[in-house]
């Protein structure tokens, strides 16, 4: 697996609470959202040395 369950159940909850923490959300939206934001920061670590804010800053959107 590209990233365990608890880095992507985090992140998931980042977009959840940076989206004003909804009550009515479709959870597999913010998982499926914390896979593309985990997928670009271990990209932009890899090939440019960088490291991607993710809390607050969902980039997959």
């Amino acid at each position: 697996m590209e990233f365990s369950d608890e880095e992507i159940a985090a992140e998931a909850y980042r977009i959840w609470e940076a989206d004003g923490r909804p009550m009515f959300t479709k959870d597999h939206d913010h998982w499926f959202r914390a896979v593309e934001n985990l997928r670009r920061q271990r990209s932009a670590e890899r090939d440019f040395g960088i490291s991607l804010p993710l809390a607050g800053t969902d980039i997959a959107r």
